[in-house]
């Protein structure tokens, strides 16, 4: 299967005094020597002050790994913290760098180094630091990313500045990377390659699911119909033991079944969302250049996804399309599409509702019906009316008051788990949503204008996908 490239992302954080600079810098690339063998490929996020951080940058730039900086402050007041030597020298890294983050908002200037480094920490899924051991100096120093790292459990690379020396914490964490990556060709048509793959799986497993469902359910009812059937006729004996064998079998195939579909279902449920978050990505790959927006979502174990993708769309360095061009791909490869997918949904949905909830709401009357039935038949035995009319004349009815209420059940069970009712709403409510969307869209003459209105429709179509996972992770499962 292809793969994307799965980026152990290497942050940094250290002191700007050093007594031996040769001393540091052999120490950080040492460190990523041990890393590069077992861990790439990699793309490290640091800051660019002097000291410490200009080494780990320089380091990370001669191996020609992607490296994502995040600046205290924006440039020109982060000029101010460098001599005009030491400025020259990081200058050329941070317009080179694959991606610059500025932090903005705090109100002193040791936040915002604080800031700087609990983000470094955050993005990173390994930490180097150069760390004479001590508390920080101030507040937002080394010592204080260290202890935040600690509290966070994350594995540590710490390199003592005088020595060089290397101590390891929690390296354990990491996971080796033993598959490499496919990556010999564009950025996006490897996310497309990716995608592509993503749905088919997905549309493989979703009709197995499906169907996996409707043989649990029939095979319940028919289990649940046998033993009614015997109460009712009253069949003992050679039939009685054959028939409760039959009741057996089908129960056992049934719960195999269920075994079997809980794992269709996960695999189904992995691969939709992953392809949808994919997806998404395309929508907003033309706006990397006007907009920082990373689609998320908010279901546990897609968060490197997102982020080996983010990675990837950033390293594209095709030119910037014309925001007329962008807007009309964005209003027709996706708004429409989409409009015109809920669209074809929802009806569907709406008229398999109504029909199975006519068939269960006939089933559940008739059922009634047979059951007052019985209870009139059985009234005017007990005042000796009637008495001439064999009981086996009431077998029949009385079987079917008790099969009929199954079967409006087993209707009502594979409404929910094959989500009809709620599509039929939530997909007309999609539509209406994209079609405001569409002519906003068509209004929109600036950068910002586009980036915020697609920022929010990706937001709902990726919310849509979160309320599926939510209904599909339970309503979804046999019982």
């Amino acid at each position: 299967m292809f793969m994307l490239p799965e980026w152990t992302v290497v942050g940094f954080s250290g002191h700007r005094k050093l007594a031996d600079e040769k001393v540091v810098a052999d120490g950080i690339r040492n460190a990523f020597n041990r890393l590069i063998a077992n861990y790439v490929p990699l793309a490290t996020v640091s800051s660019a002050a002097c000291g410490s951080d200009t080494l780990f940058v320089e380091e990370a730039a001669r191996r020609s790994l992607p490296y994502l900086l995040i600046l205290p402050f924006s440039k020109t007041r982060f000029r101010q913290d460098f001599n005009p030597a030491e400025w020259q020298r990081i200058l050329p890294f941070i317009e080179n760098a694959t991606h610059v983050e500025e932090v903005s908002g705090e109100e002193s200037n040791e936040g915002a180094y604080m800031e700087t480094g609990i983000l470094t920490a955050d993005k990173a899924d390994v930490l180097i630091v150069v760390w004479d051991g001590k508390p920080a100096a101030g507040f937002g120093g080394t010592g204080d990313v260290v202890n935040y790292v600690r509290e966070l459990g994350k594995p540590l690379i710490i390199i003592d500045p005088m020595s060089g020396n290397i101590s390891e914490e929690r390296m354990a964490q990491l996971p080796a990377k033993s598959v490499r990556a496919c990556w010999n060709q564009s950025p996006r048509q490897s996310v497309e390659e990716h995608f592509r793959q993503l749905d088919e799986a997905a549309q493989l497993h979703a009709p197995q699911s499906r169907d996996l469902i409707l043989r649990i359910i029939v095979l319940q009812l028919s289990a649940s119909a046998i033993g009614s059937i015997v109460s009712a006729f009253g069949i003992q004996g050679r039939w009685d033991q054959l028939l409760t064998l039959i009741e057996f079998a089908l129960l056992g195939f049934a719960f195999i079944l269920s075994l079997q579909h809980r794992k269709r279902h996960q695999k189904w449920m992995k691969n939709r969302i992953a392809a949808e978050i994919c997806r998404s990505f395309f929508a907003t790959w033309c706006l990397r250049w006007r907009a920082d927006h990373s689609p998320k979502i908010s279901i546990q174990g897609f968060d490197r996804l997102c982020r080996n993708l983010w990675l990837i769309r950033i390293l594209d360095k095709s030119p910037p399309l014309p925001l007329e061009t962008v807007r009309d791909q964005y209003l027709k490869e996706r708004v429409e599409n989409q409009i015109a997918y809920f669209s074809l949904h929802s009806g569907k949905a709406r008229r398999i509702n109504q029909k199975l909830k006519a068939f269960a709401l006939f089933s559940t009357a008739t059922a009634t019906f047979f059951s007052l039935l019985v209870f009139v038949f059985s009234v005017l035995t007990d005042f000796g009316v009637g008495s001439h009319v064999p009981n086996t004349t009431l077998t029949i009815p009385k079987c079917l008051s008790l099969l009929l209420p199954l079967a409006s059940a087993a209707i009502f069970s594979l409404m929910i788990t094959q989500d009809y009712s709620r599509r039929s709403v939530r997909y007309q409510e999609m539509v209406s949503l994209l079609e405001d969307t569409a002519r906003h869209l068509k209004l929109v003459r600036t950068w910002s204008g586009l980036a915020r209105i697609t920022i929010e429709t990706e937001e709902a179509l990726l919310q849509e996908i979160v309320e599926w996972h939510a209904f599909r992770q339970f309503a979804g499962e046999p019982n």
